[in-house]
Parts: structure tokens; sequence; C-alpha cells
């Protein structure tokens, strides 16, 4: 009886050790793989930099700064329009969160997020097309997905994020 009561003891010991509470987003022996999130919820965009000028010097509106917004392209399908922020001038930091939260599924597709400026008259103008890594394995699932200059371009902007499970 004895030998049982050591057998069921030492298999409970070894089940609780082999069992970790990994914290949320990890599973493995050692907690350390990421699990892929169900969905990521976008809670907002902050621009903290964007090309105040065209390419070739001209500015984006005649008589004022750019009428900004952005769209979100999830494998070339548009699954996102942010409001339109009208007249900015230069040293301008824009939070976008009307729409917000927006919920993002297929998490390891391909995104690219493009900012206009709004032309009332003519063919909105694109100011910076960007690709955006919503979930990267091994990225530790920051709070804020942050690209500064991608690509060369003077922008630089945040996305507040959150993961799900």
């Amino acid at each position: 009886m004895k030998k049982i009561m050591l057998v069921v003891a030492g298999s409970a010991f070894l089940f609780a050790a082999c069992n970790k509470d990994c914290k949320t987003g990890y599973t493995g022996k050692d907690c350390a793989d990421q699990i892929v999130p169900g969905t990521i919820t976008m809670n907002s965009v902050e621009v903290t930099s964007y090309a105040e000028t065209k390419e070739d010097g001209g500015g984006w509106d005649i008589s004022d700064g750019p009428d900004m917004y952005f769209e979100i392209y999830q494998n070339d399908s548009k699954i996102f329009t942010s409001n339109t922020v009208t007249d900015l001038a230069g040293a301008s930091t824009l939070v976008y969160a009307d729409g917000m939260p927006f919920n993002i599924s297929s998490v390891q597709d391909n995104f690219t997020i493009k900012f206009f400026d709004d032309d009332d008259l003519f063919a909105d103008e694109l100011m910076g097309s960007f690709n955006v890594d919503f979930y990267m394995d091994g990225n530790g699932f920051p709070d804020v997905i942050s690209l500064d200059n991608p690509d060369g371009s003077d922008f630089v902007f945040n996305i507040d994020v959150e993961y799900n499970f």
C-alpha cells in the first residue's frame, strides 16, 4: 500500500511540475513559445511625424496643410478607413481613435497602412504606404507597435493594440 501511495504521490508531483501555468499568450515546456492571437484589437493610431510637403517640395494643399486620413489593407483588401484630420500644421501630433477599437483577424496576414491627403476637388494623394506586422512571433506582444521613418520616410506613428487569445 505504501508503494502505491508513493507512486500516486510521485505521479501527482510530476504532473503538477509539467503542468505549468504560463502567462497569457505563452505555452510550451518553459512557457517561452508565443501563441498566435485569435484577434488583435487596434485602439488608436498616433502620428507624430509625417511628410509636410510632397516629394517635389510643393504643399499638399494650396492654402494650408494636408487633410490626412489612413486606410488599412489586409492582403490588398481595405478593412479600415480612419476619420480625416483637416488643415494639419507641421508640429501636430495626431491621435486617430474614431471607429476604434477595431478587431483585426487572421493576424499573420500581410497588412499595409496608407496615409492620404483628402482633396475634395481632385483625387486623394498618397502621402505614404507602409507594411505593418500586427503580430510577429517572438516580439513579446508589445502594447504599442511603433514605426519610425519606415522606408526612409518622414512618418513616425504608433499603433496601440491588445492581443486577444
